[in-house]
C-alpha cells in the first residue's frame, strides 16, 4: 500500500471510532445510569407473610417466607436485595427496622406479592413510637404498603394522642 492509501485508511478508522463514540456518548446520556447499574446487581428476594409464613424458614420463596417484621428487623440486607410482604398480611404492634443500605443504582426494596389488593399492613396501632425505622441508611425503594400507628380512641380521646409515625428516618 502507498503511503497515501495508508493515510486515507487511517483517516476511515479514525472516523469511525470518532462516530461510534459520538454514538455511544449520545446513548449514555440518554439511558439513566441505574439502568446498567440495577442490571448487574441482581441481589436476593426474601418473602414475608404474616398468616402463612415460619421465621424458622429461609425467606427465599413464598413456600417457605418468614412470618414477622421481627425476622426482617434481624437481618442485614445488601444493595439489590428485595424484601416482599404478601398482599392481604397485617403486622401489628410490630416495628419494621430492617438493617443494611443499599447503593447508587442498586436500592434495597420493600414491596407487596401476591396481588395488588389489599396492600399488605403494618400498623403500629399506637403501642410503638415509628413502624418503619431507618437509621442512618441510604438506597431504599418502599411500594405498595399502607402503614399506619393509631391509638385505639385516639384523636377522640385527647389522652390516647402522643407522638407516633408510620416512618421515621434519622441519621
Amino acid at each position: 500500500m502507498s503511503t497515501a492509501m495508508l493515510k486515507q485508511h487511517g483517516i476511515r478508522n479514525i472516523s469511525f471510532t470518532m462516530v461510534l463514540v459520538i454514538i455511544l456518548s449520545m446513548f449514555s446520556a440518554i439511558v439513566p445510569p441505574s439502568v446498567f447499574a440495577s442490571a448487574g446487581a441482581a441481589g436476593t428476594t426474601y418473602y414475608v407473610d404474616s398468616a402463612g409464613g415460619d421465621d424458622g424458614n429461609d425467606g427465599l420463596s413464598e413456600e417457605a417466607a418468614w412470618k414477622t417484621l421481627t425476622k426482617v428487623s434481624e437481618t442485614t440486607f445488601q444493595p439489590g436485595d428485595r424484601i416482599l410482604l404478601k398482599a392481604g398480611s397485617e403486622w401489628t404492634g410490630e416495628q419494621l427496622h430492617p438493617l443494611g443500605s443499599g447503593a447508587e443504582g442498586s436500592p434495597i426494596t420493600i414491596d407487596s406479592y401476591g396481588g395488588a389488593s389489599p396492600k399488605p399492613k403494618l400498623n403500629g396501632a399506637g403501642v410503638i413510637d415509628s413502624v418503619v425505622e431507618f437509621y442512618n441508611q441510604q438506597y431504599w425503594d418502599i411500594h405498595n404498603l399502607e402503614i399506619t400507628n393509631t391509638a385505639a380512641g385516639a384523636p377522640q380521646d385527647p389522652s390516647k394522642l402522643a407522638d407516633l409515625r408510620g416512618m421515621h428516618v434519622t441519621g
